[in-house]
């Protein structure tokens, strides 16, 4: 799902997946970190 914050600037993304090890979502974690378009990684 996304939702656009209050001044319409950012875009808020919930997104839901099924890891099938650490070593997948570390991973899946750091390509994000890595995206200059990504502001924040909960």
């Amino acid at each position: 799902t996304s939702k656009k914050s209050s001044k319409g600037k950012y875009i808020s993304y919930t997104v839901r997946i099924v890891a099938t090890s650490r070593a997948q979502l570390d991973s899946i974690n750091q390509e994000l970190q890595d995206d200059p378009l990504v502001a924040y990684i909960l």
